[in-house]
């Protein structure tokens, strides 16, 4: 029992752990071809404290399975996406077509996160199939789902966000990717930034982990979490601050995505290092810029800045 080695690897640095509190925990572990892959790999407490909190967030039915009937999905594994969300993701089939659910660290935000594309995506006249917005919609949990967090108390879960399954998002990408494929990324994100504009919507949380890459190559757009129309953005305080440019506040709507996705594609050409510790200021970006080689791309990011006057 593959569980065993996860107790002892979690007690002998914290005593008090007792194992036969969390029974329903452990059988997902043993049930699990994707946990028991990790548990094999596991060597330290942190690796097994890792799984175990893991194993805690997977949604727990009644078929561990399942959701409503009607609508022919079923949940699978947890998996592990790049970048640095906190949401706990899991593999999902809509009949046979491979998905992903996605329940976010608060559960409040699924509705919110749906909103967009479900009220504005489908409605409105700038849209159509070719924008690389990732497709999402609202799905309903079976009423027993919940989930668990380390040792806190459960939670229960009563939604979820259904997403089509990429092959990765750029954030998995090695750096450097080549200006080339920097620029034809940012083409194609930039029409899906400028289409959420045309709606007077923020998207607010560009970034290399919020853009996937299908099996043909092409890029989309996704996780509409920290989302906000142009009207309530002063209301603003989220995104992450790595791709966040101090001096150029959400309060300048479209720079501020356009902002994120010059910082995204300096980063992963090599051009820019980014820390969260250390805030990044528009000189620095402009900087960067200066160094890029091929024209294009430097024409391309320079497009993206503030013009002269706001600078």
């Amino acid at each position: 029992d593959l569980t065993q080695k996860l107790v002892r690897l979690i007690s002998e640095q914290d005593p008090d752990f007792n194992a036969n509190a969390h029974p329903l925990v452990l059988k997902r572990i043993r049930q699990s071809h994707y946990y028991a892959t990790l548990l094999l790999a596991a060597n330290s407490y942190e690796d097994a404290i890792r799984l175990f909190n893991l194993a805690c967030r997977t949604p727990q039915t009644e078929t561990c399975a399942r959701v409503l009937e009607e609508n022919n999905i079923s949940i699978g594994d947890g998996i592990t996406m790049g970048g640095c969300s906190q949401a706990t993701f899991l593999k999902a089939f809509e009949g046979f077509r491979p998905m992903v659910l996605k329940i976010p660290e608060e559960v409040g935000k699924v509705a919110g996160e749906c909103f967009f594309y479900e009220n504005v995506y489908q409605h409105h006249e700038c849209f159509s199939e070719d924008v690389p917005l990732v497709p999402v919609k609202l799905l309903r949990l079976h009423p027993q789902s919940s989930v668990q967090k380390g040792f806190s108390p459960k939670k229960i879960v009563y939604q979820g966000i259904l997403m089509p399954k990429y092959a990765s998002s750029l954030h998995d990408n090695p750096i450097p990717i080549s200006d080339e494929d920097a620029l034809r990324v940012g083409q194609r994100i930039l029409s899906a930034i400028k289409a959420m504009h045309e709606c007077d919507y923020l998207h607010a949380d560009i970034k290399p982990g919020n853009i996937f890459v299908d099996e043909n190559g092409n890029t989309w757009l996704g996780d509409y979490g920290s989302s906000v129309t142009f009207s309530n953005v002063s209301k603003f305080a989220g995104g992450t601050a790595r791709y966040q440019c101090s001096d150029v506040p959400a309060e300048l709507t479209v720079l501020f995505d356009y902002m994120g996705l010059a910082l995204t594609l300096l980063e992963k050409c090599g051009e820019m290092t980014l820390r969260d510790a250390y805030p990044v200021l528009l000189r620095d970006v402009l900087s960067a810029i200066s160094t890029v080689k091929n024209e294009q791309l430097r024409l391309f990011l320079t497009q993206l800045m503030p013009p002269n006057d706001e600078k």
